[in-house]
């Protein structure tokens, strides 16, 4: 950054001062360390040529331009050009004809341009095929910028982040958009940092005595607070810079991931008891919460605090009595009697479950076996559940039955039940007799929980709080789990979707094929798809149809799409439904609007390896006609080249009861030619890439929106076409790349990193076998 007088030339610094011991937080030094020796570089705003004579140590031919003669003059000592002109009002090729660069650099020049965009399009024709772009730009978001404005104030200064030639300003969003508008992949590979409070003048001074500490604090803990600059390198869009580009990132993140997985294993061990214990007390204080809300809105509470009201209003009670004496001890609240109470039982949760029964869950401590019968009671029936209670531990009910004396209590206090009933329609509460072994009888009536229209919260409330023992959990799920939650999910409210459809570029009048990619979570793979989609005729002859299936995105989304549709010129539709459909749902969502003969589910995350794969997968489906073809899928790969997917089988897996699950033959194993690269029969192919007739995919009703948020939805519709005679096929000579990691696990442990969806794809699994058990067995697939 360079003092400018008031005639408006530039004073530069002595060279020596600025190249000699260069510091770490400069951005010369960290533009310099991103070009590398022997290199051609045409540097804009060259100055004196301090970057010039640190690339010529380097063994660099340096070319410089420069708006300030005299400054150009020194420069040329150390150049091999140095070129005199405005770039406001000149064209690169005017003064550069047919001349190509490894490197063209802009070191806080960009900001300075009436139109960058401009100069960053232009210099693209002055790159060589593995040319790049290094800059620096200031960052306006700087946490003292942010802080003057709050103070009303915007002064330039005679130099830093408001220098008073800079005519763009860029945050960290806007640098990236400038690259991404100018037809570049970029990337902040560094920063300069200077502290918010740093008494510099690059950045205004403050009068802190005027700002609330509070937010200035804030405003120091906030996001590129103290960056001073952004260290960018760009390559230009074309496409084999594209898939170099992306393939490194993809490589260099693929071996980030590998390697803090040991560290993520060292740490996760720390966390997890603690975490659980959080977790756990966090949801039996909101339990207790609904407990209380419960019992001081029911009208026996209501009457009972009425009439201590006129009970102390008549004399009849002194409400003192009711106080703590001096003395009081918490053991003695709890000395109760067992002779004349022997057990305890709570019920915390009711529902009313259609056209199946009531599902419970609650807790007993019965010490004495007293408890002879527990029976739901409706009009019509009576059932007895005790001897169909499922156990699951209470950890939190341990403090307050030992209070009681009992010094090692049980922890599995705790039970949930399914009570099934063959009519539910006039049954409005819960409703239990209590039988004992003296011959007595105890009532308990309590409400139902009134579901949501989504009861998805509900159901991921009693799939994570479950117990599910391995030697028990086929029978838990079939009995009590499995069928309230298939019931519950089924029918829930489902809304009038109503499908918000946009076009980016010339659509393909009668495609042959819809490619359906459905977006949750990482949207930005849209733009790595299509970088590698840009130069294969396949993907522009064809319809290409994304469906954001994640509301919060949506913003971003609309963004992301106008940006990449601009600059890689590949056709597309999108699908916004405004909700959360889950792969299924985004699916049939994206295959309503297909009108390709032929559809192809595609993950976001499968990137080609080459192109010309897309018409070599129709060659073979269409090829496969007469053998009564149902799915197809290719080769999938992982980063490293192993394998990922080459086709699906069933197996049974132990540690799940032995349900049967799906099985990824030869995964992660190395990618050997195989001897027949002929289609091969399979059970089932992944969701990942599989491609059907839109007939077919009609025909079966598309994918099934049973289960809950993805699994097994795949292999379930390629058993769906099985069971109407078809046959699916793996495809050995067709390979992609897909990023999904190589270690998911199946075993318990899972359940402390994650048990929602640990549970949610056990249950998936059931709701599975429950469905095609039998016909896997029958069919020996």
């Amino acid at each position: 950054m360079i003092m400018i007088d008031s005639s408006w030339q530039k004073n530069y610094p002595p060279l020596e001062k600025i190249t000699e011991n260069l510091d770490d937080n400069s951005s010369l030094a960290k533009l310099l360390s991103l070009i590398s020796e022997n290199t051609r570089v045409i540097d804009f705003g060259c100055a004196t040529g301090y970057l010039a004579y640190l690339l010529k140590q380097k063994g660099c031919v340096v070319t410089g331009v420069e708006i300030n003669e005299q400054a150009a003059s020194i420069a040329e000592e150390y150049c091999e050009r140095v070129i005199v002109c405005d770039l406001d009002i000149t064209r690169l090729l005017d003064i550069l004809p047919k001349q190509t660069f490894d490197v063209a650099v802009f070191g806080d020049v960009l900001e300075h341009l009436r139109d960058p965009w401009r100069i960053l399009q232009e210099t693209k024709e002055l790159l060589l095929p593995q040319g790049y772009v290094v800059a620096s730009i200031p960052n306006i978001a700087h946490g003292a910028i942010r802080l003057s404005l709050l103070q009303g104030k915007f002064d330039y200064q005679e130099l830093g982040i408001l220098d008073n030639t800079h005519l763009r300003f860029f945050t960290r969003k806007t640098v990236e958009e400038l690259f991404e508008k100018s037809g570049y992949l970029s990337e902040i590979v560094d920063r300069t940092h200077l502290p918010v409070l740093e008494n510099s003048p690059l950045i205004p001074s403050l009068e802190l005595n005027h700002l609330d500490n509070k937010l200035v604090e804030e405003i120091q803990n906030a996001r590129e607070t103290d960056t001073l600059q952004f260290i960018v390198r760009a390559f230009p869009a074309s496409v084999e810079n594209q898939y170099n580009f992306l393939k490194t990132k993809f490589l260099e993140n693929y071996n980030l991931l590998e390697s803090s997985q040991s560290e993520l294993q060292q740490t996760k061990g720390l966390l997890e008891s603690s975490q659980s214990e959080l977790q756990q007390t966090r949801d039996w204080l909101d339990r207790y919460q609904v407990w209380i809300d419960a019992m001081e809105s029911s009208k026996f509470w209501k009457l009972r605090t009425k009439w201590f009201d006129v009970k102390y209003a008549l004399g009849l009670d002194r409400p003192e009595k009711h106080q703590k004496p001096e003395n009081y001890k918490s053991e003695e609240t709890f000395n109760i009697d067992y002779q004349s109470s022997a057990f305890q039982l709570f019920i915390d949760l009711a529902i009313l479950v259609p056209n199946l029964g009531i599902y419970a869950e609650g807790w007993i401590f019965d010490p004495k076996n007293e408890i002879q019968a527990l029976t739901f009671v409706t009009e019509r029936e009576e059932v007895d559940v005790k001897s169909t209670l499922a156990k699951k531990n209470r950890p939190d009910l341990v403090p307050y039955i030992q209070s009681l004396g009992i010094s090692n209590p049980p922890e599995d206090l705790g039970f949930f039940v399914l009570c099934p009933l063959s009519d539910t329609s006039n049954v409005t509460e819960l409703q239990l007799e209590v039988q004992l072994q003296s011959g007595d009888t105890v009532d308990y009536k309590a409400g139902f929980l009134k579901l949501p229209s989504d009861p998805l919260p509900v159901i991921q409330n009693m799939l994570t709080y479950c117990t599910l023992p391995n030697y028990r959990m086929r029978s838990i799920l079939n009995n009590h789990i499995g069928s309230t939650v298939r019931t519950l999910w089924k029918s829930r409210e489902r809304p009038e979707i109503e499908k918000i459809v946009r076009e980016y570029g010339v659509q393909v009048e009668n495609p042959e094929v819809s490619i359906i990619v459905p977006l949750y979570g990482r949207i930005d793979f849209l733009k790595y798809q299509l970088a590698l989609f840009a130069d294969d005729p396949d993907l522009k002859q064809n319809e290409l149809i994304y469906v954001l299936d994640d509301p919060r995105s949506y913003d971003e989304f609309l963004y992301l799409c106008d940006s990449q549709s601009s600059i890689f010129e590949v056709p597309f539709k999108t699908v916004y439904t405004g909700i959360n459909q889950g792969y299924a749902g985004a699916n049939n969502s994206g295959v309503s609007i297909a009108r390709g003969r032929l559809l192809l589910l595609l993950n976001s995350d499968v990137m080609p390896i080459r192109t010309g794969w897309l018409s070599s997968l129709v060659n073979v489906y269409d090829s496969l006609t007469e053998e009564n073809v149902g799915v197809i899928g290719p080769k999938l790969l992982y980063g490293n080249g192993s394998i990922q997917h080459a086709g699906m089988k069933f197996v049974r897996y132990g540690l799940w009861d032995n349900f049967w699950i799906n099985d990824h033959p030869n995964k992660g194993q190395p990618n050997f030619s195989e001897s027949n690269s002929r289609p091969k029969k399979i059970s089932a192919v992944t969701g990942a890439c599989m491609m059907v007739t839109r007939e077919l995919y009609d025909q079966v009703s598309g994918l099934d929106e049973e289960y809950i948020a993805g699994d097994y939805e795949d292999s379930d519709f390629c058993l769906k076409l099985h069971a109407q005679g078809r046959e699916n096929y793996y495809i050995p000579h067709i390979e992609l790349f897909h990023l999904e990691r190589q270690s998911l696990s199946l075993s318990q442990t899972q359940e402390k990193d994650d048990l929602w969806k640990f549970r949610r794809s056990l249950y998936n699994c059931w709701l599975y076998n429950h469905k095609w058990e039998e016909y896997i067995l029958k069919n020996n697939l």
